[in-house]
């Protein structure tokens, strides 16, 4: 909150980076175009965000296409024509400005490890949300390379999956083939073959690799796979197809949940099914977004 109502620009209420150990009664520390440094509790509310011209707060995303969108952080700004114009600048500044984008890549890159670490010592929805801004975080660092690179990193038109697998085995067995949390690479290699994009770290210093086959990613750390996701928002070559599943409707889903005595909750647009090994995404009509596998 900002006491005077003048340093901080038209938005008065602007969230400081942590509430929990950093302050900034002006509201001058964080200047317009500068990403927020990613801490665990800012970052998984809100996800990667700065503040634009006029003192909106926008947050970052992956628009699952290959590119970057922005929208407001703030839920209770929704529908300001204002807003509407900073997210257009936003659009603009992202395009022309080569260090705003590196600032959002390597934010993104840093807020990946953050957020999975702290994921791993949470439980229940909070483990859900954390591990769901990880993988967007991960595909914002993606989306970013591919937009500095200008074509030049781009995704193999020609690249074929061995594999045509239905969703529902992966979801009962944990795995893709044999390839579960705890495989190594060269079983990754050996099962899927060479990736469609080159596998690569999610920064200069990370340990953790990103290796892209399909509408199936894989993260890997020390030689071990450590995440699998299946995702069906994308437009990208199927190696996963929903199989079955594509008929399945709310009573199917509610009965397949309580069977397996899996958690269930909805929050806004999206319902998560889940267990300490498992996070299902489905959206309002109970269609199947995505599948990730964080445990055996």
């Amino acid at each position: 909150m900002d006491p005077i109502g003048l340093a901080g620009g038209l938005n008065t209420y602007m969230y400081v980076p942590n509430a929990l150990i950093y302050i900034d009664p002006l509201g001058l520390d964080y200047t317009t175009w500068q990403i927020h440094s990613p801490g665990y509790g800012d970052s998984v509310q809100k996800g990667l965000h700065f503040y634009a011209p006029g003192g909106f707060e926008l947050s970052a995303r992956p628009d699952y296409k290959g590119g970057i969108t922005f929208t407001n952080a703030l839920p209770n700004e929704a529908g300001s024509p204002k807003l509407a114009k900073a997210i257009a600048l936003a659009k603009e500044h992202f395009e022309k400005d080569v260090r705003f984008r590196n600032d959002i890549l390597n934010k993104a890159n840093e807020g990946v490890q953050f957020v999975l670490e702290h994921a791993k010592k949470e439980s229940g929805t909070l483990r859900e949300l954390a591990n769901g801004r990880s993988r967007e975080l991960r595909d914002i660092a993606r989306n970013v390379d591919r937009q500095n690179m200008q074509g030049v990193y781009m995704i193999n038109s020609k690249w074929g999956s061995p594999l045509q697998l239905d969703v529902i085995s992966i979801i009962e067995q944990l795995s893709i083939n044999g390839l579960r949390i705890g495989s190594s690479i060269s079983q990754l290699l050996e099962i899927m073959g060479e990736p469609e994009l080159p596998a690569a770290k999610l920064s200069k210093k990370s340990k953790i690799l990103y290796w892209l086959y399909g509408n199936v990613s894989f993260l890997s750390e020390d030689d071990s796979l450590i995440a699998i996701d299946v995702d069906f928002h994308s437009n990208r070559k199927k190696v996963v197809k929903l199989g079955e599943i594509a008929n399945w409707k709310s009573q199917h889903w509610l009965g397949w949940t309580q069977k397996r005595q899996l958690n269930i909750n909805k929050q806004d647009a999206v319902i998560n099914i889940s267990d300490n090994n498992i996070i299902i995404t489905l959206s309002q009509d109970w269609s199947l977004g995505m599948v990730s596998i964080r445990g055996i």
